[in-house]
């Protein structure tokens, strides 16, 4: 086996640094080295190295008993910025955010699914530029920008594969050009993958991240990573087919579960059923009013919609799940019969009860994720080969 170069031990070395004085929020070189087990020398050098960059600097004096204070190192939250785009389609949010994850600045706005590819890019520049005017920063300070879509995405090209909406996006250099325009590299993901970074979850918990939107999406954390898959699409659960025969879905086949149960499906349904246009939102409040076209769409969803989650907990047993933007609490009519359908459909299986929650994610918020992902990436430390037996 290839024996590890020192360009990669020394940015191991150099991340175990970084990411111990971030737990700690403030730390002397002794603790660095006590904490990473490298020698004091090795420490003094990153620390030297990561107060050039501006990632460190020294945040005050550790109490002594005798001699002279130590320094104290902390982490120089704004050295770098991050940004997260989070498209939905029409819903669209941005934010951007130090390296603690706080936002400096935050956006939401509208596009229209028929936009065309160069419209879309166009208003994602001009979202990006004015959050850095706004912010007073350049895009030399900007580690990334994270970009969620409602798509099956190729993380090794940064493009939309498959889209039930905003078409012009798919298989467009949406990434590519982002990047081009701005001069900040971009990371193309799933949104509802990195929608679950930013949920504020129990930590240590393993959890399924549904994102109720015009569309349906899952991520599933394990170790408080989002499991991928080989390709980055894994939980692409909207167009798995839950009723052969049921409605002709926007990707062309019948049946798919956000054809069923999303936004989407609810406003199109409560249309046939009331003989009366009404967004999202106004159905549920319709509901919580005793209106019984909007109880009886809704529960038609959450019936469909608890048989895809108790399948899901049954495949994965992983037991809690977050709804992400559904729109309510979890006192809500839609939310408790979603929860009783799942407890109706696992009820003879599952050896402890599921726990559902709502997601605590809103408006630009859900926009999160994209930085998050892109600070994960800047504080993550590179994998190391272990040598192999005689080499």
């Amino acid at each position: 086996m290839t024996a590890n170069s020192g360009v990669i031990v020394k940015k191991a070395n150099t991340a175990l640094v970084v990411n111990a004085v971030r737990s700690a929020g403030t730390m002397t070189i002794e603790e660095m080295a006590t904490g990473t087990g490298l020698s004091r020398p090795t420490v003094v050098s990153i620390v030297r190295a990561l107060e050039s960059q501006r990632i460190i600097y020294r945040s005050g004096l550790a109490p002594a008993e005798v001699g002279r204070q130590p320094n104290l190192y902390a982490i120089d939250v704004t050295a770098r910025f991050a940004i997260g785009i989070d498209i939905d389609g029409p819903p669209a949010r941005l934010v951007l955010t130090d390296l603690t994850g706080a936002a400096r600045h935050e956006a939401v706005w509208r596009l229209d699914n028929d936009a065309t590819y160069e419209e879309i890019l166009a208003t994602l520049v001009h979202q990006v530029e004015q959050a850095l005017r706004t912010a007073a920063i350049n895009p030399q300070q900007v580690m990334g920008i994270g970009l969620g879509l409602p798509a099956s995405v190729d993380v090794s090209s940064n493009r939309a594969v498959n889209l039930s909406r905003l078409e012009a996006l798919r298989d467009a250099p949406i990434g590519e050009a982002l990047h081009e325009r701005t001069q900040i590299p971009v990371s193309v993901r799933n949104d509802a993958h990195l929608m679950a970074l930013a949920e504020d979850s129990d930590k240590q918990e393993d959890y399924l991240y549904i994102a109720f939107r015009t569309g349906v999406g899952l991520a599933v954390v394990i170790d408080e990573k989002v499991f991928e898959g080989q390709t980055g699409n894994a939980g692409f659960i909207g167009h798995t087919t839950i009723s052969p025969t049921g409605p002709l879905c926007a990707c062309g086949m019948r049946g798919c579960l956000e054809a069923i149960v999303s936004k989407r499906a609810i406003v199109a349904n409560y249309a046939s059923a009331a003989g009366v246009d009404a967004p999202y939102d106004t159905i549920l409040d319709l509901a919580l009013h005793d209106g019984d076209h909007a109880l009886l769409v809704l529960d038609d969803a959450a019936r469909w919609f608890g048989l895809a989650i108790a399948n899901l907990i049954k495949i994965t047993d992983v037991y809690t799940v977050i709804l992400g933007d559904l729109g309510c609490d979890e006192t809500h009519p839609f939310f408790t019969a979603i929860a009783e359908a799942v407890a109706v459909n696992t009820a003879t299986f599952l050896r402890r009860p599921p726990r559902l929650r709502a997601g605590r994610l809103s408006g630009a918020q859900f926009a999160l994720g994209g930085a998050e992902f892109i600070i994960d990436q800047f504080f993550a430390t590179p994998r190391l080969r272990l040598k192999a037996d005689g080499g």
